[in-house]
Order: structure tokens, then C-alpha cells, then sequence
């Protein structure tokens, strides 16, 4: 067929098609006006690392420093945190009905690629609840961020509380014993090179005290998680199962040589001279390494979690690891300190007894200082609000609704009628098997065509026609 002919047959059946495409406009326009109209509210927050606020002792129980974009958006979406939001707003009866299944249907929670930005929407048919629940669902997930930090914070600070009482009574103590047997045997302080040895020893019994510190608070927080992973599910982190694993065993002996080489680089040089800093980079190294391992190998024995339980386990298995690397550090230290103290046993009683005592005093001290510092830390990260979480673009109330697009609707139905129309009305000329043109005849009968018969009416049937009109 030409293109002539295409124009032929839409013309043909031009009515039908107009017909096709004013009712489907019709029809479309009927149904927009009649959907209930559906509002999106949208809030933005921003995920960021408050390293000058936080206190580097609790980002050492875990890796609780790091942000973890995926993690925030998985509790985001969390039914739990959703529940509470909707319960404030008497939404849903309870956490497992349906109007609870359509209200997390109507939440989106999106990352935004390439940055640590989150984007919240909600749909609602009002908007003003639209807003507030995108806004509520913010400020519920900050407050429990909040709430979390602050309960390790009042733990980790009790738990530091406890062992300055302890120690400022063994300080006092050891500062009694000191000033009185220099006042009975008429000593006062121990020679040069056993002072160096005194002030080695006592770095190491702090390093050793602030791992010890460490070491309890991150199985503190690994009980609580456990506790929390309990409820969630019936399985908590298997620490043997970590810690036997040879490739685990095989890192956990190259942390202790990088260890072993720290303490003595300490001894030497400030924590920024480079090669300090290049010795903690290598720590690092290695302890992300055992991270990822421990994750390996927790993934090969978990099955598929809900999303609050996939972040607590990830928190569980960090701190797991960290207890670990903290357990190398300990052990590398009352190793070194052994070894120093080795140089002692040559002193005569009376001078050997004038060490003792001058380190438990000198021990007590540094250790009653760094408890100290680190209790205030903690104090003013109790005290803090979450820094990490900052509100981007509040949720407004929305002034036009998403859906329907009536706009939208009328182009889709108008083209779709359109090109129904076109399409039945070359079907309606393809079924219609009227011969028109002597081509087609001599197509189907297989003869030639010897002459055509033209349209004819004679003069006198026309006036009869017009007369018997008139």
C-alpha cells in the first residue's frame, strides 16, 4: 500500500477513531477527578563523622565511628521504627495489621549515590500526615541513636567510675607505703638507669591498664548487643568460633608483632612521629582485616536476618574483632613488662623494695591521670546529642498531590485510544473483502479485465428523483 492508501482508510474510519479517542479522554478525566488524590512529603538527612566530638575511646569498642550509610537506611526502614511512628500518630492498631503493611508501602527510603545523603518520602492521602510522619521518622530515628550513645556512654563512664575509686585508693595506699619506708631506711629515690627502667614499666602498666579498661568495656557492649540480638533472634555471635579460625589465629599473630614493635616505638619517639604512625596504619591494617574475616565467617553460618538484627550483627562481629586485637595488645604488653622487670632482680633487697614501691606509685598515678581524662571524655559524650545525623531539608506540607497526574493520564489515554483506533481500523479493512479497483479483481478471478461499466444515471431518473424529493 502507498501512503495515500494509509490516509485512506484512517480517513475511512475517521469517525470511529475520534469516537475511540473522546471517550478514552473522557473516561480518563472521570477517573483522575474521582481517585483519591495521594501527597509525597520528602525530608533529607545527612550522614557524617563528628571525629572532633566523639570520643576515640568508644569509637575503639567496635568501629562505632565509622559511618555506615546502608546500616542507617536498613533501620530506616525498620518495621520497629516505623511502628513507633505511626503509634505516636494512631495510624495502625497494631504492629502486624495490614494498614501497617500499606504504611511501610507508602515509605520510601532512598541513598543518594555517590554521597552519604538519605532521602525520606512518604505518601499519604493528607498531606499534613504525609509531613509529619517523614519528620517523625527522622527525629525517632536521631533519638534512638541518641538513646543507644548515651547508654554506652553511662556504662562505659560507671564502668571508668568504679576503677578511679579503686585506683586513687591504691594510689593513695602506694604513695603511704613509699613515703614511709624512705623515712625508716634513709633511702630517697633509686639510681639513674633504674629510673629509666621505672619510667619504661610504667608506660607499659598504663598502656596495659587502658587495654584492660578497653578490654571490659567492649565485653560490656558485646553482652548488651548479644541481649539485643536475643530478642531479635535467637542467636548471638559465636566468639570461639572467630577466634578459631586459622586465618583469624594467623593475623592475630602479626598484630602482635606490629604490637611488640608500637610499644617500643612509643618508648622512643611522640605518637606523630612517622614512624609511630606508620606502625598504628599497619595496626589498622590488619585489624580490618580481621573484621572482614570475622564478617566472612559470621555470613557463612547466619541466615537471612531482618535488617535491625543484620546491624546489630555487624556491630557484635566488630566488636567481637576488636576484643581480639584488644586481647594481642594485653598479652604483648605483660610480655614486655615481664621483661623489663626482669632488670630488678639484680638490685639488692633494700633498693629492690625502693623500685617496687616507687612503680606501684608511679603506676597508680598515670593509670588514676588516664582514667581520669577518660572519664570526663565519656561524661561530655553522655551529655551530647547525637552529632552524626544532621537534618537536611525539613518535610513540608505538600501543596499539589503525585498522583493522579491528570495530565498524565489524559496523554496516555489519548495516544493509547489513538493508536487503538488506527490499529482496528486497518484490522476492520483488512477483514473487508470488497473488491474495488479491477487490479484486485483480476488478482482473484485470474482473468483480464476487458472493459469497466461506468457509474450512470440517465437525465430523466434524476428529475424523477429531484421531483419526488420536492
Amino acid at each position: 500500500m502507498e501512503l495515500r492508501q494509509y490516509l485512506a482508510v484512517i480517513a475511512k474510519h475517521r469517525w470511529m477513531i475520534l469516537s475511540l479517542l473522546l471517550s478514552a479522554v473522557a473516561a480518563s478525566l472521570v477517573a483522575s477527578f474521582l481517585l483519591t488524590p495521594i501527597y509525597q512529603a520528602t525530608t533529607t538527612i545527612l550522614i557524617k563523622d563528628e571525629k572532633s566530638l566523639a570520643n576515640p575511646f568508644l569509637e575503639a569498642l567496635g568501629g562505632m565511628g565509622k559511618t555506615q550509610v546502608a546500616d542507617f537506611v536498613e533501620v530506616l526502614k525498620s518495621k520497629t521504627l516505623q511502628y513507633a511512628v505511626a503509634r505516636r500518630h494512631n495510624l495502625v492498631p497494631s504492629i502486624d495489621s495490614p494498614e501497617m503493611e500499606a504504611l511501610r508501602r507508602a515509605i520510601t527510603i532512598q541513598p543518594v549515590v555517590g554521597t552519604n545523603v538519605i532521602r525520606i518520602s512518604v505518601e499519604s492521602p493528607m498531606p499534613e500526615v504525609a509531613r509529619d510522619v517523614a519528620n517523625d521518622l527522622v527525629q525517632e530515628f536521631i533519638a534512638q541513636n541518641q538513646r543507644e550513645d548515651t547508654t554506652a556512654a553511662r556504662g562505659a563512664r560507671a564502668f571508668v567510675g568504679e576503677q578511679i575509686r579503686i585506683v586513687s585508693r591504691e594510689l593513695a595506699e602506694a604513695e603511704e607505703a613509699l613515703r614511709r619506708y624512705k623515712k625508716e631506711n634513709k633511702v630517697f629515690a633509686p639510681a639513674e638507669e633504674v629510673k629509666a627502667v621505672l619510667d619504661r614499666v610504667a608506660k607499659l602498666e598504663v598502656m596495659r591498664a587502658e587495654t584492660a579498661v578497653a578490654l571490659n568495656e567492649a565485653g560490656t557492649r558485646l553482652a548488651q548487643i548479644n541481649r539485643q540480638l536475643g530478642r531479635e533472634q535467637q542467636r548471638v555471635v559465636s566468639a570461639t568460633t572467630i577466634a578459631a579460625n586459622p586465618l583469624v589465629q594467623q593475623l592475630k599473630g602479626q598484630l602482635s608483632s606490629l604490637e611488640v614493635e608500637l610499644s617500643g616505638a612509643r618508648e622512643k619517639y611522640t605518637d606523630k612521629h612517622p614512624a609511630v604512625v606508620a606502625l598504628r596504619s599497619q595496626v589498622e591494617e590488619v585489624k580490618g582485616q580481621m573484621r572482614q574475616a570475622a564478617e566472612r565467617i559470621v555470613a557463612s553460618e547466619t541466615e537471612t536476618a531482618n535488617p535491625v538484627y543484620q546491624e546489630l550483627l555487624l556491630k557484635a562481629t566488630q566488636l567481637e574483632v576488636e576484643r581480639l586485637a584488644l586481647d594481642v595488645r594485653r598479652e604483648t604488653l605483660e610480655r614486655l613488662v615481664a621483661e623489663e622487670e626482669k632488670l630488678f632482680t639484680q638490685l639488692p633487697d633494700k633498693e629492690l623494695q625502693l623500685v617496687s614501691l616507687t612503680r606501684n606509685a608511679k603506676v597508680s598515678e598515670q593509670t588514676y591521670l588516664m582514667l581520669k581524662q577518660k572519664y570526663e571524655e565519656l561524661r561530655i559524650t553522655e551529655a551530647m546529642k547525637s552529632g552524626n545525623v544532621r537534618i537536611v531539608d525539613e518535610a513540608v506540607t505538600p501543596a499539589e498531590p503525585v498522583r493522579p497526574r491528570k495530565a498524565l493520564n489524559v496523554a496516555i489515554a489519548a495516544f493509547l485510544s489513538l493508536f487503538t483506533g488506527v490499529g482496528l481500523a486497518f484490522l476492520l479493512e483488512y477483514l473487508d473483502t470488497t473488491i474495488r479497483t479491477p487490479e484486485e479483481l483480476e488478482e482473484v478471478l485470474g482473468l483480464p479485465v476487458l472493459g469497466q461499466i461506468p457509474s450512470y444515471q440517465p437525465v430523466h431518473l434524476k428529475q424523477m428523483t429531484r421531483g419526488g424529493r420536492a
